[in-house]
């Protein structure tokens, strides 16, 4: 018979979805529900007739002693919480970003290792069909050496005001950056391969989010609306990345975007376009555009970690790579300050 694991979700703002998946995977055979705010609870269990629940997640893992805990809270909680729930016996699947800064996540990776825990990051772009389609063929050879690659998920006006942003640094780290720039940079580092970087080149830019902000609330926004690096890697590739909560653009709100130029061919992804990914080959001068058909459905991040934790195999969204992702946004704030790239 295969083992069912209990499975419990702490934080349903972000942590519902969590919830959906997990009542979908046949090896879940039971979910506990975790939130501060009861109202967000009966939320929950209205739509999922879900019944055992907590306000307390100390209580709930010491009572529940869960297989598996996803930690779905603001990120200034991340380290405590997942810290927690491994020394209580659990693995975890953490949402994006793994922690505030590089050196958070080395605490809570470092918890993983003493305990034997496994710890995921919800890095879901990877698990979009045309991601998993646009990998297969990269990793067949077909773009060659990947030497340049940009990403960026480009919003117009499209601040989460629902967020904690009246201690947004404290509580969240950062703006855009480390909001999507995590999801972007992980999913086209992950595309070529994860190279390490080297220097980073960043400015963190807040020049119209803060004018907006009294409007929703909160007296002092104090986190950036936009967010640009150029990461050189110590192969030689060079990454450009921009992240924006608003900005004065022609293009529609959440423009997700991420483009590799390759010795052999060059490929674009798009949000939205959920049946192919863009290929631009040039062949003798001529360029010719093929389309990639993208898979059916396979595992969600969720399915993923839970396949991990059964079979007791590596985790495929690894926290030593939420670091590095951390360690380049860590870099970005520090350009900002400084006016000098960053040794990573």
């Amino acid at each position: 018979m295969v083992r069912k694991l209990k499975a419990a979700v702490i934080g349903l703002t972000v942590g519902a979805s969590y919830v959906t998946d997990y009542l979908k995977n046949p090896h879940i055979g039971e979910i506990v529900l975790c939130d501060t705010n009861p109202e967000k609870i009966a939320a929950v269990q209205a739509k999922t007739g879900l019944t055992k629940s907590y306000t307390d997640y100390q209580e709930m893992l010491a009572a529940e002693k869960p297989d598996i805990v996803s930690v779905c809270v603001p990120n200034f909680l991340h380290r405590q919480i997942a810290s927690d729930a491994m020394e209580a016996g659990a693995d975890v699947l953490c949402e994006k970003p793994l922690a505030r800064n590089a050196a958070e996540g080395r605490e809570i990776l470092e918890v993983s290792r003493r305990t034997g825990r496994k710890l995921m990051v919800n890095f879901n772009r990877r698990y979009i069909d045309t991601s998993l389609a646009l990998k297969e063929w990269i990793d067949q050879g077909n773009l060659g050496k990947i030497y340049y690659a940009t990403t960026k998920w480009q919003r117009v006006r499209g601040v989460p005001w629902w967020y904690p942003l009246d201690d947004a640094k404290r509580k969240v780290g950062g703006g855009p950056m480390i909001d999507l720039g995590v999801h972007m940079m992980d999913l086209c580092m992950w595309l070529c391969g994860y190279p390490e970087p080297d220097w980073v080149s960043g400015k963190a830019f807040s020049e119209i989010a803060y004018r907006e902000a009294a409007d929703h609330g909160f007296n002092n926004l104090d986190v950036e609306d936009m967010g640009v690096a150029l990461v050189t890697m110590k192969n030689g590739m060079l990454m450009e990345v921009e992240a924006s909560w608003a900005s004065n653009s022609e293009l529609p709100s959440d423009n997700i975007e991420t483009r590799l130029y390759g010795s052999e061919g060059g490929a674009v992804i798009k949000a939205g376009c959920d049946k192919c990914s863009l290929v631009i080959t040039g062949k003798q001068g001529e360029v010719t555009v093929e389309e990639i058909p993208a898979p059916s459905r396979r595992l969600t991040v969720r399915d993923a970690f839970v396949k991990a934790v059964l079979q007791d195999t590596e985790v495929p969204c690894k926290p030593e790579q939420a670091i590095v992702i951390s360690s380049i946004i860590d870099a970005v704030f520090k350009s900002t300050e400084t006016g000098a790239p960053v040794k990573v």
